[in-house]
């Protein structure tokens, strides 16, 4: 018997996009799935649109106060039957083959933890975005490599996993838990560093998903923008933190061992060094500097702690002095609001060039522009 595989849709607001949503998950050539939809009290048509599709596989959930995405997956994983799991956004779609050849990896791999899959952006009207438009750059083209690598590329880069491209098997979830709903922006990011501790993944090196993001979305100016913007570095900065702080030593010596001061560093309280250091000198920010000071004021053998820095780094209390004079917690989000704001502008003139060369009057003109460079 083929196994049973639970589909969750979360929907919150995407009248123009659910319907096809849906539909890429009931054209799959898999067919054995459970089809779980909420609709998080959503303010236009996507409930009237989520209740008019029928398929004995669907079940519909509707929301009576909004609870945002998080808790939203959290119910609809509570309720999934299925051996495995998959997640797509109700603006995403999935190309036909997904569900089917992520689940020829699991009957090849059992022991994996997850498989995702390479990812298309596409923009409103399901167009994929080239190279040359706005997105440069699929960041989510995430490659295979060793799990302590990807947390090293984490650390560095951020997530460069695509969450609607995964499929999870549910005692993944019973094991480890469901997202943490603390983290708004940033919950499956924390959820695969939770995952990556403890077993392997697989990514499908082939694009087998659309993932939605219109042309002007991240150049938008609004206070709500700015403030998402905000959170997502607080959330990147902590959960970052909290990585390599509960990181076991044997994945951060293979993962980040290049950057140790000591190389032949191996006991706790070394690595606990090195963590401080690799924290102090990544250069995103201010708040991977008082994270590192965190790590030392909260350590409970201060004698012990002080005396490897001296005798193994020739780092005294002198040096961590003036490191924890050099960084205002109460400044923290000026410069990070300064970085923001400087974003906002780039990309207000981005938006402003791309409407130029988009405009007629520009297109007309450009004999006469071709001419004028030939003089």
């Amino acid at each position: 018997m083929k196994e049973l595989v639970s589909v969750i849709i979360p929907a919150y607001n995407h009248e123009k996009y659910v319907r096809d949503s849906i539909e890429s998950v009931l054209n799959q050539s898999y067919k054995n799935l459970e089809i779980i939809i909420e609709d998080d009290c959503s303010t236009d048509h996507t409930k009237k649109i989520i209740e008019s599709i029928k398929d004995k596989r669907i079940k519909k959930i509707f929301s009576k106060r909004n609870k945002g995405p998080v808790d939203t997956m959290n119910d609809l994983i509570s309720r999934c039957n299925g051996k495995y799991i998959a997640i797509i956004a109700s603006d995403d779609i999935w190309y036909p083959t997904k569900i089917e050849e992520q689940l020829r990896i699991f009957k090849d791999n059992p022991k994996l933890g997850a498989v995702f899959t390479e990812t298309d952006f596409i923009d409103e009207n399901g167009n994929i975005y080239e190279k040359s438009d706005r997105i440069k750059e699929n960041v989510f083209s995430a490659g295979n490599m060793s799990s302590s690598k990807r947390l090293r590329v984490f650390f560095e880069k951020g997530n460069n996993l695509c969450h609607p491209s995964s499929m999870i098997p549910k005692k993944i979830f019973d094991e480890l838990g469901l997202y943490d709903k603390s983290y708004r922006q940033l919950h499956d990011y924390e959820f695969w560093i939770r995952l990556l501790q403890k077993y392997d993944i697989y990514v499908i090196e082939k694009h087998l998903m659309g993932y939605r993001k219109g042309i002007n979305e991240d150049l938008s100016i609004s206070s709500n923008i700015d403030k998402n913007n905000i959170r997502l570095y607080n959330e990147l900065s902590f959960i970052n933190f909290k990585m390599l702080m509960n990181m076991n030593n044997k994945i951060f010596i293979e993962g980040f061992s290049d950057l140790f001061k000591d190389k032949n560093a191996k006991t706790d309280i070394q690595l606990l060094c090195e963590r401080y250091f690799i924290l102090l000198n990544k250069p995103f920010g201010c708040f991977n500097k008082v994270y590192a000071l965190s790590s030392i004021y909260d350590y409970y053998n201060k004698d012990e702690l002080f005396s490897t820095l001296e005798k193994k780094y020739g780092y005294t209390m002198k040096d961590f002095y003036e490191d924890s004079s050099k960084y205002k917690i109460y400044n923290l989000f000026n410069e990070e609001e300064r970085i923001i704001e400087k974003e906002r502008k780039i990309a207000e003139l981005e938006l402003e060039i791309n409407n130029i060369l988009n405009s007629k009057s520009w297109k007309i003109t450009k004999p006469l522009r071709a001419l004028r460079r030939k003089k």
